[in-house]
């Protein structure tokens, strides 16, 4: 059985806010292994799967994906984090102390 191709690779959004969850979701054909880096969770040769992720800052997730030929597929996407807002500065009025 020959390997044929890593059919999707994404994530449930561009954009993520800092501390909220994200779906990574993928679909193989014939793959013998499968792997996400950097590591997520659990990763099956399944044809399709999805997994949650809570990333701390933007980051670039690749998709290694083997065949029973030993011919490998990549895909990668980066998933964007947006900082948290902290609290607005305070202003303080000098003249009044």
């Amino acid at each position: 059985m020959l390997f044929r191709s890593i059919l999707q690779f994404y994530a449930s959004t561009g954009i993520v806010a800092a501390g909220e969850t994200a779906r990574i979701c993928y679909s193989v054909e014939n793959a013998k292994s499968v792997r996400i880096s950097p590591m997520i969770g659990d990763v099956y040769s399944v044809p399709n799967h999805c997994l949650e992720t809570v990333p701390e800052h933007t980051t670039h997730y690749t998709l290694l994906a083997e065949g029973y030929d030993g011919m490998v597929a990549t895909k990668s996407f980066t998933l964007q984090v947006e900082a948290e807002e902290g609290p607005p500065p305070q202003v303080v009025n000098y003249a009044a102390l």
